[in-house]
């Protein structure tokens, strides 16, 4: 990664930083398996909030078909693809804040459209309550297909020492709910206890897939 931080109080910016970033991936033998190069114009505002433009390219080897939805396949190739991003964040001082993320570009054999949407909520210094919902729209050779995720995260601290949270997704393509909730100890600096509980389920039948309870 490489970028300039450059301060300004030109129209109402606190900072403007563009940069570039590259993950470049092999196997043990060395070959490129997958890369990934993204250029950046991210803006920061005096009243809080923030702008980034993203152009990512990327580069995929598929060795073995795999199904990324119901009955449509990305088969074995390279494949090279770009895509656009604009992603705004209000500032993080607030009691509410929000964010808005939308991309559009190609996607292996085909194209993806996503828009992902996000609000949180800070009444009080031990409260916080985040809802987030995301939707992908995926045309590729093999099929098209619509992905939806939606989930709640919920954190409260009674203390210092002891502290809950609870995040609950639903995934439209699994027709599935899975909840994660956990009780943290900390009985001493850099010293915790972890109670986790786990459950995933289908919500069309109510079946349950996977539970878990597990102290850590």
């Amino acid at each position: 990664t490489f970028g300039v931080h450059p301060r300004t109080s030109v129209l109402g910016l606190s900072e403007v930083n563009p940069y570039v970033e590259a993950h470049y991936f092999t196997n043990r033998d060395g070959m490129l398996e997958s890369r990934e190069m993204v250029g950046a114009l991210a803006f920061d505002f005096l009243r809080g909030g923030s702008l980034d433009l993203e152009y990512r390219a990327s580069f995929e080897r598929i060795e073995q078909p795999f199904q990324i939805f119901q009955d449509v396949l990305v088969n074995p190739g390279d494949y090279h693809f770009a895509e656009q991003s604009v992603i705004y964040q209000t500032s993080q001082s607030g009691t509410f804040t929000g964010n808005v993320t939308l991309r559009s570009g190609e996607f292996f054999s085909g194209t993806r459209r996503a828009i992902a949407l996000g609000s949180a909520w800070r009444p009080r210094h031990d409260f916080f309550l985040d809802v987030a919902l995301e939707r992908n729209d995926v045309n590729l050779e093999t099929g098209s297909f619509l992905a939806d995720i939606a989930s709640l995260r919920v954190e409260y601290a009674w203390s210092t020492q002891l502290l809950g949270s609870a995040r609950v997704q639903y995934n439209a393509q699994t027709d599935q709910l899975v909840t994660n909730a956990r009780i943290n100890v900390r009985y001493a600096p850099l010293s915790d206890v972890f109670l986790v509980f786990q459950d995933r389920r289908e919500v069309g039948t109510g079946r349950t897939l996977e539970q878990l309870l597990a102290l850590k």
